[in-house]
Parts: C-alpha cells; sequence; structure tokens
C-alpha cells in the first residue's frame, strides 16, 4: 500500500513517502497474521524530527457486521454488560508481534536507517511508537513500516 501525506504545514520538515507495509511471518495461518488496519501516525513534528505511531491489529480492518452499541439516549450513562467486545461493532482486536521502522531521505535508499524489531503488547494496547530524530530539515523521507506476529522471523 502507498499512501502521500503531506505534513509541511507543521513545520520545513516537508513530508514524508509513506510505504506502509506489513508482513506475517511463520505458517500462513490466521494466528501468524498481523495487520495494521488503524495505519499510522506521523506527530510532533519539528524541522529535525518526529514521532511515528503504529499498532498491530489481528484482522485488516473493524468489524463492521458486529453487534451495534446502544443508541438510546434516554437511559441515564454507564457501562452497558458486554460479554466479548470484539464482537462489537467497529471493534479492531490488537495483536502481539514485533514491529520495525525504516527511514531514508527520498529517493536516497543508501541512506536507509531501520530500528530494532520492537516488540507490542496488550500491555501497551499493541501500540509502538518510533521517535525519528536528526531529520534534515525541508527534505522528503521515505518510510517503511513493518509488523511481524510474535516470534516471527
Amino acid at each position: 500500500m502507498k499512501k502521500r501525506i503531506h505534513i509541511s504545514r507543521y513545520t520545513a520538515a516537508a513530508a514524508f513517502l509513506l510505504l506502509c507495509g506489513c508482513r506475517a511471518s511463520g505458517p500462513t495461518s490466521d494466528r501468524s497474521l498481523v495487520h495494521m488496519a488503524n495505519g499510522i501516525k506521523i506527530g510532533e513534528v519539528s524541522s529535525t524530527s518526529a514521532i511515528v505511531w503504529t499498532r498491530l491489529t489481528r484482522a485488516p480492518e473493524a468489524n463492521s457486521n458486529g453487534k451495534p452499541f446502544s443508541k438510546e439516549k434516554r437511559k441515564p450513562k454507564r457501562s452497558m454488560p458486554i460479554d466479548d467486545l470484539t464482537a462489537m461493532e467497529g471493534s479492531l482486536p490488537g495483536a502481539p508481534g514485533q514491529v520495525r521502522l525504516s527511514y531514508w531521505p527520498e529517493k536516497q535508499d543508501a541512506q536507509k536507517t531501520s530500528t530494532a524489531w520492537r516488540s507490542v503488547d496488550a500491555k501497551r494496547d499493541f501500540i509502538r511508537q518510533f521517535q525519528l530524530g536528526d531529520l534534515l530539515p525541508g527534505t522528503r523521507y521515505s518510510l517503511l513500516v513493518e509488523g511481524r506476529a510474535k516470534g516471527g522471523t
């Protein structure tokens, strides 16, 4: 999947050309697949830094056929009993695994910088943030985010 996101309105760091990828590792089965249905987010941008956020998910998209949440507005607001939140409409359960990030100035692949594989788990809602520093002001960057199932290669 390829996406262009322009963040130059926030800073002189210009924009990132996003090339988002997600790989499964191990045998092809539901347990070995991970997805990034929440996509990635880039924020806290300065002329030389940015934070990239990603989350691994079990499914490629939110549950659109689940049980809808109550829309009745007359009842007092309180938690409704839900046995299985993953069965609810719009749910998007996370998945344990690992993520890594690679980035480089656009069209300068030889300058690629990659992070180590970092674990994600339920303790942090399967989310990982990467702090990018030493970016060159006014430079466009390419970015690759990869995910793999827990114990994958």
